[in-house]
């Protein structure tokens, strides 16, 4: 098989610190993406990363009624992520 682009070294001894992405980036921009993928607390790593992306507006906080009625309802579900 012919290596391409996205192959990396895995035989390395050295422990890695940074994370090894298949696109170039700036210091900052890596800063940004270490933080939003870093764990910090209790609580699940994707409900850590949903806060984050919240508090930047990224995300929206809450969920407008479509039809601005009294009687709307608006369930907000868990989505399952199926990796194939």
């Amino acid at each position: 098989m012919e290596a391409d682009s996205t192959t990396y070294d895995c035989n390395s001894k050295a422990e890695v610190t940074e994370p090894t992405l298949p696109f170039n980036t700036c210091p900052d921009n890596l800063e940004l993406y270490k933080e939003f993928t870093t764990s910090h607390g209790d609580q699940r790593l994707e409900c850590q990363l949903v806060e984050r992306l919240q508090a930047f507006g990224l995300l929206p906080k809450a969920i407008k009624c479509p039809s601005d009625k009294p009687d709307c309802k608006v369930v907000c579900r868990t989505a399952r992520v199926i990796d194939r």
